[in-house]
């Protein structure tokens, strides 16, 4: 394939080449870090304006499985072959008559053998079968959890969102120490955010700490008042009695102030005069033209 436009070749390679440099988003790291034979841990992870609890839980379950044992060979039976008695035959002799025959004393006949008889073939025992062996097996079982906390905003209140110029206006910031719980893992946690420090921005340029503050402004506008409120966070589960401090973290709360042309009392301001269209300096030459009133 040839291509005719080189400009669209670079611009397809430029493109492919962007595509394989971008880097990809790494995953969330997890805040939690369980300590060796724990089963219960937890840790804190805050943002600007909200505290993370996350916790880990690990379960180590041991279990017993009896091992199937393996058949007993039976033990071959042993024969016992019994040798059979084999008997003489006996061979009968001619008589002769007695007056030729010298007086004989007779023998006592032979007593016959006896057979024997067969030994009874012994038995056999069987040999005992070995116990059955039982198998340990362990699962670990690990589960993790969090939960969010944050705050509610300190609204600002204002004696008068409507002041004249120079008149002192009362802010104050609306905070306390505020109460969060949630269940994790099935414990409870406690969350405690106390208020510690206030800062105020007035929109003029001018700013100032504390929780109440007084303010004049000195030229008609529309002013944006802000108050930053920062607080301690702490934090505990069910059946702890100490707070774990988990940092600081901080709101922000606004409020419009708009400001009239005159001044308090009634009286009408000197701080701006009115702009009209003239010909030349009025100083230098006070009757040209728009410089007389």
């Amino acid at each position: 394939m040839k291509w005719r436009n080189p400009i669209s070749f670079l611009a397809l390679a430029g493109a492919t080449l962007l595509l394989a440099m971008f880097p990809f988003a790494p995953p969330r790291s997890w805040a939690c870090s369980a300590s060796s034979g724990s089963s219960f841990s937890h840790a804190t992870q805050s943002d600007d304006t909200s505290l993370t609890i996350c916790a880990k839980s690990t379960t180590v379950s041991m279990s017993k499985t009896p091992a199937k044992p393996a058949p007993a060979k039976p033990a071959p039976p042993r024969h016992v072959v019994s040798k059979p008695v084999v008997s003489k035959p006996v061979v009968s002799k001619p008589v002769p008559p007695k007056s030729a025959l010298p007086k004989v004393t007779p023998k006592p006949a032979p007593s016959k053998r006896v057979q024997a008889a067969p030994k009874p073939a012994p038995k056999s025992t069987p040999k005992p079968s070995p116990k059955p062996t039982v198998k340990v097996s362990q699962s670990t079982t690990v589960l993790t959890a969090e939960a969010r906390f944050s705050p509610a905003a300190a609204p600002i209140s204002a004696s008068n969102l409507s002041p004249a110029l120079g008149e002192p206006v009362e802010f104050r910031a609306l905070t306390s120490t505020q109460f969060k719980t949630a269940t994790i893992l099935g414990r409870l946690a406690e969350v405690k955010f106390t208020p510690i420090a206030i800062d105020w921005n007035f929109g003029d340029g001018t700013s100032g700490s504390g929780e109440a503050m007084h303010h004049g402004f000195s030229h008609p506008q529309t002013f944006v008042v802000s108050a930053r409120v920062t607080y301690s966070s702490e934090y505990r589960f069910s059946g702890e009695i100490a707070w774990r401090s988990a940092g600081s973290i901080a709101l922000t709360d606004r409020v419009a102030i708009v400001v009239a042309g005159e001044a308090s009392g009634g009286e009408p301001s000197n701080q701006l005069g009115q702009v009209v269209l003239v010909a030349a300096n009025c100083i230098e030459r006070p009757k040209s033209f728009g410089c007389q009133g």
